[in-house]
């Protein structure tokens, strides 16, 4: 369990003056956007409950737009990172692989950008024609897309921590071409640390990995063991 001291130096009222600066800059910022640009925000509380009326085309041109955000995202990071991945040792039989370590990386890299949590759910949203054919111009390695049981077993058997390695560097790059220079407070950069429980199970079977509690009161009291971790 992580304990933070609200008297220590990183709640000094500096710190504070810092950052409520930063949000009334971005604030006005956003304002003035929304009117040099004629735009209308709706906050989520003032929504309407009605069906959309957007067009088929309106629909298209706004995919298109966040697509190019994203390719434009993408182009600019994912190089270095591809040439990392590409470096891995690869410890498969050469006679049996279809899929370079690259590509099942970049396969893995998709799952976690687009939020797929299963193997199941993976097969089932990246591997259709048109999705095939819009990665293709992107990642021109993505000759055909890899089952998700392929991906599996490639994480079972190489180093992850050359995983970890890649990420590392491409966080170093980001820092040091200064992508993060408006979010400094007083020349550093502030990390939000917070606890998040990712499963549960009733029962106590014999895991170290899991942490145990009582959870009820009186005849509802059961034992559960749960994942706990911190995520930055």
């Amino acid at each position: 369990m992580l304990s933070i001291n609200t008297k220590s130096p990183i709640y000094h009222s500096v710190y504070r003056k810092e950052l409520t600066k930063k949000i009334v800059a971005s604030q006005k910022q956003v304002r003035e956007t929304i009117i040099s640009t004629n735009s209308v925000i709706v906050p989520q509380t003032q929504a309407r409950n009605i069906k959309t009326p957007s067009t088929l085309d309106e629909e298209k041109h706004a995919h298109e737009n966040i697509m190019s955000a994203q390719i434009k995202a993408w182009r600019a990071i994912l190089p270095k990172l591809v040439e990392r991945f590409s470096c891995i040792p690869d410890y498969r039989r050469a006679k049996s692989v279809k899929h370079k370590v690259v590509v099942l990386m970049i396969f893995g890299l998709l799952a976690f950008v687009f939020r797929l949590s299963s193997r199941r759910e993976m097969n089932r949203e990246l591997t259709s024609s048109m999705l095939n054919k819009n990665l293709q111009k992107i990642f021109p390695e993505l000759d055909s897309i890899p089952h998700a049981d392929t991906l599996a077993r490639l994480l079972e058997n190489i180093n992850i921590k050359r995983i970890e390695e890649a990420h590392i560097a491409l966080v170093k790059d980001l820092i040091h071409k200064k992508k993060f220079k408006k979010l400094l407070i007083n020349g550093c950069i502030p990390l939000s640390i917070d606890g998040c429980q990712k499963l549960f199970r009733d029962g106590i079977l014999h895991d170290s990995h899991w942490l145990q509690r009582t959870v009820g009161k009186d005849e509802t009291l059961t034992e559960q063991q749960y994942v706990y971790i911190m995520e930055a």
